[in-house]
């Protein structure tokens, strides 16, 4: 029987035709898949999940050491029906450290009439604090201590303006003083706060991120560790239903906290009423040289109101009177003026930027 001629390397020709070359890529195909196959599989399988796992951990790890622990206490006891109670009172709370100089930034009810502030760091040390500036308005203050020596981790602060309703959102803090802890969530809308909310906002974030006693103060941060949003407040009675004051709103008074301890804010010194369309009209009258208020008008219904403001009250040395051409009493006041009255001066964001002195 003949045998297959050899080639000039010596492998014979038969061993090397592409039939032969097939069947031993699959045996090898076949022993790696055997070997590897099965773990690389599930390890693919699960990396979206394990990489989200991954990242919240991350997060957590960078910004727990930037968030403290804070408890005061009012040593002369609180005031009841005009009768002091005695016996110490005292809040929980947890706050962010800003820079190494021992910045904190936390609500202003935790320190609310506090006479004794302590901050425990991540670490375990607990120092005494000082109230550098309070707002009750936003529901921010500013606290320092004096750091130990060596390196603090400081918080990043990100970009609220940024933010989406759906993006996940991580919320730290000390819930009922039980130690750090951890909760997840989303970002479900922007909005006021209920009125039973100590924090007075017109856009807040709310988050379903679970937001309870002891949180309050605590970072509200991105899936990047960056913070977004002072958590302050829980609508009572209901789940995962939380809110935090936007970290820009934060930024502005925190500035004048530090320079000044109180945040000054312009006060327009009139209130006023609902404008009703005979006054409109009137008003009109009187513009054209007609005898307005000598005319009578029909009584609109109150679906026929039209946009806009009455002056109707002037306290004594109000700041209107220090420029020219303040509104008389009944006269017409429209614009950013008449919104404001609407939403309360003191407590409007359209006139957070706003100084006083400046022209409306």
């Amino acid at each position: 029987m003949r045998q297959p001629r050899a080639d000039t390397t010596g492998t014979p020709r038969a061993m090397t035709s592409p039939l032969s070359n097939k069947l031993r890529q699959l045996a090898l195909g076949l022993t790696l898949w055997a070997m590897l196959g099965p773990a690389g599989m599930a390890q693919a399988a699960a990396s979206p999940k394990d990489a989200e796992q991954d990242n919240t951990v991350r997060v957590y790890k960078k910004v727990a050491p930037t968030t403290v622990f804070i408890t005061s206490a009012n040593l002369g006891g609180n005031q009841i029906a005009g009768q002091m109670i005695a016996g110490a009172t005292n809040a929980i709370g947890s706050g962010l450290l800003l820079d190494e100089q021992g910045l904190i930034l936390t609500n202003a009810h935790v320190v609310e009439g506090a006479t004794k502030i302590s901050v425990t760091l991540y670490e375990g040390a607990r120092l005494p604090a000082e109230i550098v500036g309070s707002d009750p308005i936003t529901d921010l203050a500013l606290l320092r201590v004096a750091l130990p020596p060596g390196r603090h981790a400081t918080a990043a602060l990100g970009n609220s303006d940024q933010i989406e309703v759906g993006q996940k959102v991580l919320a730290i803090g000390h819930p009922f003083g039980l130690g750090y802890a951890l909760t997840t969530g989303v970002i479900s809308g922007f909005g006021s706060t209920p009125e039973t909310a100590t924090l007075i906002q017109d856009r807040v974030i709310q988050t379903s991120a679970a937001i309870n006693p002891g949180n309050s103060g605590g970072p509200l941060v991105d899936t990047e560790g960056r913070v977004i949003g002072i958590n302050a407040a829980l609508l009572a009675g209901a789940q995962n239903i939380g809110f935090a004051i936007p970290i820009n709103a934060a930024k502005s008074v925190m500035a004048e906290l530090r320079t000044q301890g109180r945040v000054i804010r312009p006060w327009l010194g009139i209130t006023g009423n609902p404008l009703r369309r005979h006054h409109q009209s009137v008003h009109a009258a009187a513009v054209q040289g007609i005898a307005g208020g000598r005319r009578r008008h029909r009584q609109p219904r109150r679906k026929d109101r039209p946009e806009g403001r009455r002056a109707d009250r002037r306290r004594q040395r109000r700041p209107m009177d220090l420029g020219r051409g303040h509104p008389r009493r009944g006269e017409r006041v429209r614009g950013q003026i008449a919104r404001a009255i609407r939403h309360r001066v003191q407590k409007s964001e359209g006139w957070a930027n706003d100084r006083p002195e400046d022209q409306a």
